[in-house]
C-alpha cells in the first residue's frame, strides 16, 4: 500500500520503499513494540511462503497439463495424416487397376503393386493411433473390412485379364461392387476425419483454457505476492522504525525487496501514479536494456516502447490502461518490444494498479516476459497447419485429374499405330508423351509428397541439364538469354529421373525469371570434393537480400507476387537431400545475381547395389 507517494523527506538514500508508510512511522517512533505488529509479520512472511509455493505448484501442473494436451493435439494430426495416406493409396491402387484394365500394359500396375505393398503397414499404424478411441475403432474395423473387399475385386480383375478374359475383368468392374466399396471406405475415412476434427477442436480449446488458466495463475501470484511482500515490508518497517530509527529500518526493507523482485523469474519495472518509471528488477533491465539509474523518473514509453508487430503502429501503454481502469490489464496480441539497440522482442505482459488505504491510485506495477520462443513455436504450428491442409488440397486434385491424364495418355499411344504419321509428328508425339508424364508425376509427387513409383537408376547430370535447357528454348528466346553451358561428361548419380529433373526444372526457371532481358544464364556440371557431382545454376539478375538468403528454402516463401507459391525450393530441398545431396545459395550483392549449387553422391556401381540388396528404401516413398 503506497501510502504517502508524494509526501517524501529529502533524505538522498529515501526511495522506493521507504515511500510506504514513512509518516505514521516516525511518528509510532517513541510507542513500545507491538506483538500485534510481530504477528503481522510473522503472518505476511508465512503467506509469502505459502503463495510462492502454492503458485509454483500451480505453474507445474498447468506446464504438465499443456505438455499433456500438446501432446494430444499433435496425435490428432497425425491421425488425420494416416488416413489421409490410406485413402491416397486405395485411390492409387484402383487407378493402377483401371489403367492397366484400359490399356493392358503392366507398368500400370506401378502405382497398385506400391498401395498393396503399404497398405497394410498403413493400416496397422491406424489402428495403432486409434486404439484410444472405442468409436473409431468400429469405424478402423468397418474401414478393414472394406479394404480386403476392395483389394479382393482389384486382385480378381487383374488377375482375369492376366488370363487373356479383359472383357470378364470389365464386367467386373461394371458391376460397380468396386465402386461402391470405394464410396463406402470415403463415406468411412470422411467419418474417422469427422471425429478427429472434433477431438482436435475440444484439444485446441482445452490447450486454450489451459494457457489462461497459466497466465492467470501466473499474474494473481505475481500481484498478490507483490502485495505480501509491501505488507510484509510495512510490518518490518514499523518494528525496525520503533527500535532504531526510521531511515535504517526503511533502507533494510528496501534492500530486502530489491532482492526479492530481482529473483523473480519475469520482468518487473513500478511506476509512480503518472507512469514515471521509479523501479526495475534485473530481467527488466536486461529486456529493456535500460539500467535503474538509467530509467528511474523516465516516462514509461521511453524506457518501454512498444509496437504491433504486424501493423507496425505504436500499441497502447499497459500502464495507461491501468491507472485509467483502475483494474489488471494485459497487452494485445503480436505486441513487440523495441530496444535501443534497435531490436525486438515479443513480450507478453499485465499491469495491475497500486493503490493506497483510501483507494487512491499511487502507482502501477508491470510484469513481462519475452515470448520470442514460444512465438516462434506458434509460427511453426501454423505452418504444420498450411502444409497439411495443402497435403490434403494435393490428394484431391491429384485425384480428379488423375483420369483426364490417363485418358490423355491412352490416346497418345494410340495415335503412334497411325500410317500417315511423319517422323517429325512421331517425335512430337513422344515429346508430347513425355510431357504427359511428368506432368502426372508433378502432380502426384511435388504437391502431395508422392514418392515416383520408378525403381532409381544411374542417371548422367549433363543428360537431365540438356533436356531441361530444350524445354524451357521458348522462355529463353523470348527473353533473349545468353545461356552459356558447361558440361562435365561421365558424371553419374543415382536415383529418378523425374525428381532430378524437376529440381533442376525448378533452378532453371527461376533464373529465366531473374534474369533481365538481353540476360545471361550459366549453367555448370562438373566434379566436385569427396566424390560428388555439382549442377550450378547463375544468373545476373536482381539478386537475393541477405534479409531474404535464410528464408528461400523455407515452405510458402515467395518474392514473386501472383505467380509463386513458395514450394518449388522448398520441394527441390527436399528432393535433394532424399538423393544424400545439398543444396545451397548465394548473391554477392544487389543487381548481381544468385547462384544455385547442388551436391550429390556420384554414383557407385559397387556401393548402389549393396544397398540394394540390403533392402533399403529405392526411393518409392514420400519425399522428405
Amino acid at each position: 500500500m503506497l501510502e504517502g507517494w508524494g509526501e517524501l523527506p529529502t533524505h538522498p538514500r529515501i526511495t522506493f520503499l521507504e515511500r510506504l508508510d514513512l509518516g505514521s512511522a516516525e511518528r509510532d517512533l517513541q510507542r513500545p513494540v507491538s506483538g500485534s505488529i510481530r504477528a503481522v509479520a510473522a503472518i505476511g512472511l508465512t503467506a509469502l511462503c505459502v503463495l510462492l509455493l502454492g503458485n509454483a505448484l500451480v505453474l507445474h501442473r498447468a506446464a504438465q497439463a499443456l505438455l499433456g494436451a500438446s501432446t494430444w493435439v499433435e496425435h490428432t494430426m497425425a491421425v488425420n495424416s494416416q488416413l489421409q495416406l490410406v485413402g491416397s493409396l486405395l485411390r492409387d491402387a484402383e487407378t493402377g487397376q483401371r489403367g492397366y484394365l484400359v490399356t493392358g500394359q503392366e507398368g500400370y500396375l506401378q502405382p497398385y503393386e506400391a498401395a498393396i505393398q503399404q497398405l497394410p503397414g498403413a493400416l496397422q499404424n491406424l489402428r495403432d493411433m486409434t486404439t484410444d478411441n472405442s468409436e473409431q475403432i468400429k469405424l478402423f474395423v468397418h474401414l478393414q473390412d472394406l479394404n480386403a473387399s476392395k483389394l479382393k475385386e482389384l486382385e480378381n480383375t487383374i488377375a482375369l485379364y492376366r488370363q487373356g478374359n479383359p472383357e470378364a475383368a470389365r464386367a467386373v468392374v461394371q458391376t460397380n461392387l468396386g465402386k461402391n466399396d470405394m464410396d463406402e471406405i470415403r463415406q468411412t475415412l470422411a467419418q474417422m476425419q469427422e471425429r478427429e476434427r472434433i477431438l482436435l477442436l475440444e484439444r485446441k480449446r482445452s490447450l486454450q483454457g489451459i494457457e489462461l488458466k497459466e497466465r492467470v495463475a501466473l499474474v494473481s501470484g505475481l500481484v498478490v505476492g507483490l502485495f505480501s511482500i509491501l505488507s510484509f515490508g510495512w510490518a518490518l518497517n514499523r518494528m525496525e522504525l520503533v527500535r532504531e530509527r526510521a531511515t535504517i529500518a526503511v533502507l533494510e526493507s528496501e534492500e530486502w525487496l530489491s532482492t526479492t523482485l530481482g529473483s523473480i523469474g519475469d520482468a518487473v519495472i513500478a511506476t509512480d501514479a503518472v507512469g514515471n518509471v521509479r523501479f526495475l528488477n534485473r530481467i527488466a533491465q536486461d529486456l529493456t536494456q535500460f539500467s535503474q539509474a538509467k530509467a528511474e523518473g523516465r516516462p514509461l514509453r521511453e524506457v518501454f516502447p512498444i509496437f504491433n508487430e504486424i501493423t507496425r503502429a505504436a500499441a497502447e501503454s499497459p500502464v495507461e490502461k491501468a491507472i485509467a481502469s483502475g483494474k489488471v490489464v494485459g497487452l494485445a496480441n503480436h505486441t513487440v518490444l523495441v530496444r535501443p539497440d534497435g531490436t525486438e522482442i515479443a513480450i507478453d505482459d499485465s499491469a495491475a494498479p497500486i493503490l493506497d488505504r483510501s483507494g487512491k491510485i499511487t502507482g502501477v506495477v508491470m510484469v513481462f516476459r519475452d515470448v520470442s520462443e514460444q512465438r516462434k513455436v506458434e509460427n511453426a504450428m501454423r505452418t504444420s497447419e498450411k502444409l497439411a491442409a495443402t497435403g490434403k488440397l494435393a490428394a484431391t486434385v491429384a485425384h480428379e485429374i488423375n483420369n483426364p491424364l490417363e485418358a490423355a495418355a491412352n490416346l497418345l499411344y494410340l495415335m503412334r499405330d497411325d500410317i500417315g504419321l511423319t517422323a517429325e509428328g512421331r517425335e512430337y508425339l513422344r515429346l508430347a508423351e513425355e510431357q504427359l508424364s511428368r506432368v502426372s508425376h508433378i502432380t502426384r509427387q511435388t504437391l502431395a509428397f508422392y514418392r515416383d513409383p520408378r525403381q532409381p537408376e544411374p542417371l548422367a547430370l549433363s543428360t537431365v541439364c540438356d533436356r531441361i535447357l530444350e524445354l524451357y528454348r521458348p522462355r529463353i528466346r523470348n527473353k533473349s538469354l545468353q545461356v552459356k553451358t558447361e558440361f562435365q561428361d561421365n558424371l553419374t548419380v543415382f536415383g529418378t529421373e523425374g525428381e532430378l529433373a524437376q529440381v533442376v526444372s525448378n533452378l532453371v526457371a527461376n533464373a529465366i525469371d531473374a534474369a533481365d532481358q538481353n540476360g545471361s544464364v550459366v549453367i555448370r556440371v562438373a566434379r566436385g570434393g569427396d566424390h560428388q557431382g555439382v549442377i550450378t545454376v547463375a544468373d545476373n539478375g536482381s539478386g537475393i537480400s541477405p534479409a531474404n538468403l535464410g528464408k528461400v528454402f523455407e515452405p510458402f516463401f515467395t518474392t514473386k507476387k501472383d505467380v509463386g507459391t513458395g514450394l518449388g525450393l522448398w520441394v527441390s530441398k527436399e528432393i535433394v537431400e532424399k538423393l544424400g545431396g545439398t543444396i545451397a545459395v548465394s548473391s554477392p550483392g544487389e543487381n548481381l545475381g544468385a547462384t544455385f549449387s547442388i551436391s550429390l553422391p556420384l554414383y557407385d556401381e559397387t556401393r548402389h547395389k549393396v544397398a540394394s540388396s540390403s533392402g533399403h528404401d529405392n526411393g518409392t516413398g514420400a519425399a522428405g
